[in-house]
């Protein structure tokens, strides 16, 4: 769901959320509450947004529930680099390469 994206104009990376109906992104920086450092963002008539509105509510409540779902996380408790680190993982658990039943090969077998 989360994919770590650099782009050729600034320095930070964001996080773009997949299987949104909108394209969404969270980039680092001070969160609406200040907490979290990071805001959630959405493109909304072509233009980037991070007010709150319906669709965006439903971007978050995605994410909120695929954090729960897959890593046992509230959304609410994550820092931008722990968001990352997510991503990343999962980056990598899709490149693993799998056997015929499904599971990843057993490490340092012959």
């Amino acid at each position: 769901m989360l994919v770590v994206s650099f782009g050729h104009d600034r320095n930070q990376p964001r996080l773009y959320i997949r299987g949104a109906p909108v394209t969404a992104w969270i980039e680092p920086g001070t969160g609406v509450r200040g907490e979290t450092g990071w805001t959630l963002w959405i493109e909304r008539h072509g233009q980037p947004s991070c007010a709150k509105s319906p669709t965006r509510l439903e971007v978050e409540s995605r994410l909120r529930a695929w954090l729960l779902r897959r890593h046992h996380r509230p959304l609410a408790t994550l820092s931008f680099a722990r968001l990352r680190q997510i991503a990343e993982a999962e980056a990598a658990r899709r490149l693993k390469p799998r056997t015929a039943g499904g599971e990843s090969p057993a490490r340092g077998r012959a």
